[in-house]
């Protein structure tokens, strides 16, 4: 469950930042943009009652007085504002509301008319000094004489607590959202989670069983996202894994079986000498089939590390220039006295120029030996071996047809398997290891090539390809 967590903190944790941020910017918008229009309409209100309060000052009638009234009065009708006016020392002597008499025995302070008096104008957020009760918000003006010295402070008061009300809510709602959204996140945490560590899990518990041996295990493919992806990524590493292990099993047993022969009748033979069974006459005889058995172990070993060598490493990077016909003259040279030995005739059919191939020379070697060698063991007496090379398109093309038997079509798909055997009937040899057109495969395909088989009509014959410049392995 800690990717629950790690999950849930990545999703919820930004989410709700955002939130509150997004919140607190709102509100803190909201209370400055209510401030700034609350600023201008008292603004207003200070300036046109200063200014009728400047002119009763120099025309004293009833006529200015009942006008500052009139307007007073018409402030405190709406209830949203209040109107303060003071002399020049402070003392309240006109409110805009119909208890005047509250505030004709208070006073504004100094401190308040100094500031008012040093900056023509005066705004804040208070009680203006224990004259209110709950934050306000005040904007004075100061009303001069000709002279410059004043006449009356006007300050005119409404309440904030709407405005403080209102952010409150606003913040109160992006704090709830909050909750609501770090809860649900929770729920929709879990649910992609376990969405996706479900497959997860199910590639871990495969992969235990694949410590344990048991590769038959597979994970259901259930989306096509990444995750989808890497499930069928582990199916197809399975299916590899699987059939690696029932090649290795195969291989072990048939190696098995190929070491289990030879060593119990060379075991059975060198037994009978030893103890008389075998008479003294027979026993060259014996010795010679037990010479054999440990030839055919030594060329099983040397197979078995030929494969390890192929295997294990990159055998091009030993890749050299060379004339493949040259190297095929080679190669047939050393067939001479098998060639004679069953009668078999050689058509050969090569090109006037050379073919210059780059590639493992000694590599190359032994694959074209392998073809031809097999062609030799499984072609009648008498038949001829048709051997050709070509080249088109910077592609080396090579063929060795023999004539005898054919691969029964159901064995041509297995014939470069490791320890396949074609049917003993086609073949005069039957020390075969079941291991040379296997180790030819992996050496053509390690270079890059193509090799394939047919066999009809009374031929067999195997090809391949190789490119004659040079290529990049994987």
């Amino acid at each position: 469950m800690k990717l629950l967590y790690k999950y849930y903190l990545m999703i919820a944790v930004p989410l709700v930042i955002c939130l509150s941020t997004v919140g607190l910017g709102l509100s803190f918008q909201m209370y400055n943009y209510s401030v700034a229009e609350k600023h201008d309409s008292l603004q207003r209100a200070a300036n046109r009652i200063a200014v009728l309060t400047e002119e009763l000052y120099y025309n004293h009638s009833l006529v200015h007085e009942q006008m500052l009234k009139t307007v007073l009065t018409s402030m405190t009708n709406n209830g949203q504002i209040h109107v303060i006016i003071c002399d020049a020392n402070g003392q309240i002597f006109l409110t805009s509301d119909n208890y005047g008499n509250k505030y004709m025995n208070s006073r504004v302070s100094g401190s308040i008319l100094d500031k008012t008096q040093a900056n023509d104008k005066y705004s804040a957020i208070g009680t203006l000094d224990g004259l209110y009760k709950g934050e306000n918000y005040t904007v004075g003006l100061v009303s001069k004489d000709n002279a410059g010295r004043p006449i009356a402070y006007v300050y005119v008061t409404t309440s904030i607590h709407y405005v403080q009300m209102l952010t409150k809510y606003v913040r109160n709602l992006f704090f709830g959202l909050s909750v609501i959204v770090f809860i649900l996140t929770a729920f929709v945490s879990y649910f992609i989670v376990n969405r996706m560590t479900k497959p997860l899990k199910q590639i871990a518990n495969a992969s235990k069983k694949f410590a344990q041996g048991d590769f038959t295990a597979r994970v259901p493919v259930q989306s096509s996202d990444e995750i989808g992806e890497l499930t069928t990524a582990f199916n197809n590493m399975a299916d590899s894994l699987e059939k690696s292990e029932d090649l290795r099993r195969s291989f072990v047993a048939n190696v098995s079986h190929e070491l289990r022969s030879p060593m119990t009748s060379i075991s059975g033979f060198v037994d009978g000498i030893l103890d008389g069974t075998i008479p003294k006459e027979r026993e060259e005889h014996y010795l010679q089939i037990v010479s054999d058995e440990v030839h055919r172990l030594s060329r099983l070993v040397s197979r078995m590390l030929d494969i390890t060598v192929l295997q294990g490493t990159d055998i091009t990077a030993q890749s050299t220039s060379f004339d493949f016909c040259e190297l095929l003259r080679r190669c047939v040279i050393s067939f001479e006295k098998r060639i004679d030995e069953h009668n078999i005739s050689l058509n050969i059919e090569l090109p006037s120029h050379n073919i210059n191939i780059f590639a493992n020379e000694d590599a190359i070697y032994q694959a074209v030996y392998n073809l031809i060698d097999n062609a030799i063991k499984f072609s009648e007496d008498g038949r001829s071996v048709d051997i050709s090379a070509s080249e088109k398109n910077d592609r080396l093309s090579f063929s060795v047809r023999n004539y005898g038997a054919e691969i029964p079509k159901e064995q041509l798909p297995y014939v470069f398997d490791r320890f396949h055997k074609a049917d003993s009937s086609r073949s005069k040899d039957k020390s075969g290891l079941g291991l040379g057109l296997y180790i030819t495969k992996n050496i053509i395909n390690k270079h890059g090539g193509k090799i394939w088989a047919n066999s009809e009509n009374g031929y067999s014959e195997f090809l391949f390809t190789l490119s004659t410049r040079r290529h990049q392995t994987n």
